[in-house]
């Protein structure tokens, strides 16, 4: 016999598990090797990059919401670009979670890989990887399938 779930309440879910919540990420260095079976709250997280501009613990993510693919049979969960400002640091990881305040509650969402970058005193923008490759809608940050 199998199962199938139901899109509307996996979306629901998600966006009410969501409501509420505030965002951040994180730059880490290449040191920082993630581990999805084990690192789930922000004190896993070692290698944090430190730099002109930068500040620890990151910036706030704007414009989390949800969204329905039923393409692919999943609930996205989508974002706006994260602007880190004029920073100098040497960095190859973002790191998204769940702000409390503290970094033992702190809630891993994921962990993005992206070239080894030095901006020098430059502005560092991560783009979310998009499916529809438009820069004016938010990017997937993570999915549930269903």
């Amino acid at each position: 016999m199998a199962a199938t779930g139901a899109a509307g309440f996996y979306e629901d879910m998600v966006g009410s598990y969501l409501t509420g919540k505030a965002f951040k990420a994180l730059l880490a260095g290449e040191a920082y090797v993630f581990d999805k079976h084990t690192h789930t709250f922000r004190s896993s997280v070692t290698d944090e990059v430190t730099g002109t501009g930068y500040t620890a613990g990151g910036v706030e993510v704007l414009g989390v919401a949800t969204q329905l693919d039923a393409a692919n049979s999943r609930v996205e969960i989508t974002a706006g670009d994260v602007d880190f400002g004029q920073i100098d640091v040497t960095t190859s990881q973002l790191v998204v979670y769940i702000d409390t305040g503290s970094a033992a509650t702190d809630r891993i969402v994921g962990v993005f890989d992206f070239p080894v970058q030095a901006p020098g005193g430059m502005n560092f923008t991560y783009r979310w990887n998009d499916d529809d490759m438009n820069p004016g809608t938010p990017g997937v940050i993570g999915y549930i399938n269903y």
